[in-house]
């Protein structure tokens, strides 16, 4: 990012995005405001406004500029996120809803890159959510390319390319992890700019690429731990209101995160009892019965706890300006939290929404519910991702096997 504007010049500019905050919001951005400016007239006039603005930053957390500190209370995250949009609007950027931590000393000649990689991936019709994911593992290649000191992908050489597997799995990466991310490089590497510029052939490489898919266990709780789950929960608050509403249509139904957010006020028909709508992910239609337990957990949300406004989502974030819940918010924290008040071991395994889809897979299997339902239920496409799901559970497994019929092999 190429510095643009002063610290005075983007606080004006802060300020006109934030003019329809509420008043206690605006006093806030004001306090760190006169902080910075506070902080800038004890620095030398040769000092750059970047220079100041990192130096108020690890002033404040103790922190590099700007990784994420420590302290993860409410409102000192927003004191950073205030800094860091003002380091993005310094450079020329859009102010952000939140804060998003990165390193700011770390070099990104690769940005542009990325940014020709986006654009052929969206001429070949990529969504915007896969893009993003895609971009992600890619600028995994880029830093790793940082770190043996290259500035350029033209440069990488094909023992570069040979050692990066090898650095996956030092950082940490599953199998699966590595397999998604050398596969995602692959493809980059086929992009028409970038097989241009590379002066080695480094898909031999890639052609063979192996990964244990049962590496990882579903995250998998019990009934009975999910209805302890779901009993600790203060429904007094928005936020337990909110909690519990989302956790049932994850737990009844098996419904994605991204789709409860996207889930809006005409998809529930009160009368008929009936929810439906079109799956973000696999784009096929989805309906299911709006069962007593539920209809009023949305209900008590929506009279109680849903901000008044005319926007068609169900659920808002309270925080003004009122918005629904972008897809980067997965909410984990909020179900980490219940499940720990619940007194719930949660260790080794995840306990946001989309464990309660396995949780949901696994007891319907249990139950002897047959997988091609099963697959229905959960809105796959096919019976192999619902596989995934129960893949552990093999006496269940079996009888799963007995319902796919044998078609006999016929001789050419």
């Amino acid at each position: 990012m190429d510095e643009q504007r002063t610290i005075k010049e983007s606080i004006t500019l802060i300020r006109d995005v934030i003019v329809n905050h509420t008043e206690q919001s605006k006093v806030f951005y004001e306090r760190i405001f006169n902080r910075i400016e506070s902080f800038a007239e004890g620095y030398p006039e040769e000092a750059s406004e970047k220079e100041i603005l990192f130096a108020f930053y690890e002033d404040l957390t103790g922190e590099k500029p700007f990784l994420k500190p420590s302290s993860a209370k409410v409102g000192f995250i927003r004191k950073t996120g205030i800094v860091i949009n003002l380091y993005r609007i310094m450079c020329g950027q859009e102010f952000g809803k939140k804060a998003v931590f990165f390193d700011a000393n770390q070099r990104i000649w690769f940005s542009p890159m990325l940014e020709a990689y986006a654009d052929w991936q969206q001429d070949c019709g990529k969504s915007k959510l896969t893009i993003g994911t895609r971009i992600g593992r890619i600028k995994v290649l880029f830093n790793y390319l940082d770190q043996r000191g290259l500035s350029s992908i033209s440069d990488a050489s094909i023992e570069d390319f040979i050692e990066f597997p090898g650095y996956l799995k030092n950082r940490g990466y599953t199998s699966q992890g590595c397999h998604n991310i050398l596969y995602t490089v692959r493809d980059y590497l086929k992009s028409p700019n970038v097989k241009r510029m590379i002066g080695c052939n480094p898909m031999p490489i890639f052609s063979r690429m192996h990964t244990n898919k049962h590496e990882r266990l579903p995250s998998y709780y019990s009934a009975e731990e999910i209805r302890k789950v779901l009993s600790s929960i203060d429904r007094e608050t928005y936020i337990g209101r909110l909690a519990y509403a989302f956790m049932l249509l994850g737990c009844v139904y098996g419904i994605r995160s991204c789709d409860i957010k996207n889930l809006k006020l005409d998809s529930i028909n009160w009368d008929e009892s009936k929810i439906s709508f079109v799956q973000h992910k696999t784009k096929v239609p989805v309906e299911f019965p709006l069962l007593t337990e539920v209809k009023f957990a949305l209900l008590d949300y929506i009279k109680n706890a849903r901000p008044k406004c005319d926007l068609p989502f169900v659920f808002l974030r309270t925080r003004p300006p009122i918005s629904p819940f972008s897809q980067n918010n997965h909410l984990s924290d909020v179900i980490r939290k219940v499940f720990e008040k619940a007194g719930i071991d949660t260790t080794g395994k995840h306990c946001g929404l989309h464990s309660l889809r396995h949780s949901l897979a696994t007891t319907l299997t249990e139950m002897s519910v047959p997988i091609n339902e099963i697959t229905t239920i959960l809105g796959h496409s096919s019976m192999t991702p619902t596989l995934s799901y129960i893949w552990s559970d093999i006496p269940h497994l079996r009888l799963a096997a007995e319902e796919v019929p044998i078609y006999a092999k016929t001789s050419k």
